[in-house]
């Protein structure tokens, strides 16, 4: 009897051997200055794991209110004040989060027009006085923070009357159909767009924008979701991809 139920024993550990693990689909809900990032670092990630990412761009702010509105993401890569907020109010895991990169604002021109020189606070306020249109978000962090520059530049007015706003999207696209002179966004949404010249802003005048991963309480596979966290932090082919999209690794 202790021969047929070893045997038996025996036979369920091969067949339970041969079930392959299921591979988990991650739905990251993702800052839009990610996106060329991830698209080159998914299917590395996708081919090493086995596992399949659904992702989801949008500025933060879009991202947090689909959220609030009860969408369900297995990891969200926001800013850090989104994050903050969503800790608050118990979605996000308790020591999962991390600063995965930061980038800067700038703007973009046509390629071949002629590329501004924009070094310190006058220069940047004749520029941007010379375009005929200037086009920028008004949800995402680089358009919050460009309009908070135009105050302090004294010239809000005169942007205010040129200005095409859109809550989101690729604004530097509006420079290549000819609808815009000028597009203002953070440098990797800029250079996402073929047929531009994009210059960084003056350190004085920039601000930069920190994307902070966490895993939310909804994740159906946390370790899986963290496993992508760390992959997109720590691999060795995340640093090159980051600086070829226009990020640095970690916080300011």
């Amino acid at each position: 009897m202790n021969r047929i139920l070893a045997a038996f024993a025996g036979v369920l550990a091969f067949i339970l051997l041969q079930v392959p693990v299921q591979a988990a689909e991650i739905a990251v809900g993702s800052s839009d200055a990610l996106t060329t990032m991830l698209a080159a670092l998914g299917p590395k990630f996708e081919k090493a794991s086995g596992d399949k990412l659904d992702l989801t761009f949008e500025t933060s702010n879009l991202i947090k209110g689909q959220i609030d509105g009860g969408k369900a993401f297995d990891v969200v890569i926001l800013t850090p004040a989104a994050i903050d907020d969503l800790s608050k109010n118990g979605k996000i895991v308790p020591g999962s989060v991390a600063n995965i990169a930061h980038t800067g604002i700038g703007l973009a021109v046509k390629k071949g027009a002629p590329r501004p020189h924009i070094t310190n606070a006058d220069s940047l306020k004749t520029a941007l006085l010379n375009a005929k249109t200037i086009a920028y978000t008004t949800t995402g962090q680089s358009g919050i923070a460009f309009s908070k520059l135009i105050g302090q530049l004294g010239i809000a007015d005169q942007v205010a009357a040129k200005a095409k706003t859109f809550p989101s999207g690729r604004t530097a696209q509006l420079v290549v159909d000819g609808q815009a002179d000028m597009a203002i966004q953070l440098i990797p949404e800029l250079k996402a767009v073929k047929g531009v010249t994009v210059v960084p802003f003056p350190d004085a005048l920039q601000t930069y924008v920190v994307l902070t991963a966490a895993i939310t309480t909804t994740a159906q596979d946390p370790k899986a979701a963290a496993a992508f966290i760390r992959y997109i932090q720590f691999s060795p082919a995340a640093l090159p991809v980051m600086k070829a999209k226009g990020l640095a690794p970690g916080g300011v």
